[in-house]
């Protein structure tokens, strides 16, 4: 698709399709809040360039929420959470649900994220497809996107598998492009050369197709439970 998008020379808007926060969430007034898991909001940062608002016109404030008691340093991962009115009350007769989800009216998504010393926001990945590798985290969409940008790579999923010295490890399942033989030392080379050490696979499985849903989304939950089911987990 990128060839297409350079010849036709347009420009993609990726947001967020959250439907609890009113499709894509937007800022207005370029207000940033950096929050902390225990203390609550720290203050306000401005973004001094375009806002999100000048590109999608709505209401509400992002922030990030970090899991540490400190205020959030800039490139510091914390989860992305959202206010304002487009947000949603809560869940249905799910009060449980909703009280993990909404926290003095923030919406957290789930979504792990950085903001920089500029105010911009990066999602990087998933809290719940994180991987603890004895301490150090590791991002899937991080390990993906470098394997898919691998000749030979059609797709890619990551997930994390337990590990007994680790707590977890990294195991990625790859779908070989049409005529292919990459073998699993081949990938392994590959990420030694574009990956941290702690974040290359140690587990490599090539299958026919990654299973997906109705939309064509990656299931790594199914990957994940199916490889708890073959570890006895």
């Amino acid at each position: 698709w990128r060839p297409i998008l350079a010849r036709a020379h347009v420009a993609v808007l990726d947001g967020s399709d959250l439907r609890s926060t009113g499709e894509l969430p937007s800022l207005e007034g370029g207000q940033l809040l950096v929050h902390n898991l225990t203390d609550g909001p720290q203050g306000p940062l401005s973004a001094p360039r375009a806002r999100p608002s000048e590109l999608l016109p709505g209401a509400g404030n992002l922030a990030v929420w970090p899991q540490v008691t400190t205020e959030v340093a800039p490139g510091e991962e914390g989860e992305l959470i959202i206010r304002g009115p487009q947000v949603m009350k809560g869940y249905w007769n799910r009060p449980e649900e909703t009280d993990n989800a909404i926290k003095d009216g923030w919406m957290h998504t789930g979504d792990l994220a950085t903001v920089d010393d500029e105010g911009y926001f990066r999602i990087v990945g998933r809290k719940k497809d994180m991987i603890n590798c004895s301490g150090l985290k590791v991002f899937p969409d991080e390990v993906d996107g470098v394997l898919m940008a691998h000749d030979e790579v059609l797709e890619a999923a990551t997930i994390g598998v337990p590990d007994e010295k680790r707590g977890e490890t990294v195991k990625s399942f790859i779908v070989r492009q049409p005529g292919s033989s990459l073998t699993a030392e081949q990938v392994e080379a590959y990420c030694r050369e574009n990956l941290a050490a702690y974040k290359i696979p140690r587990e490599i499985e090539f299958l026919a197709e990654l299973p997906k849903s109705s939309v064509l989304k990656v299931l790594r939950r199914e990957l994940h439970v199916a490889q708890l089911a073959k570890r006895g987990g």
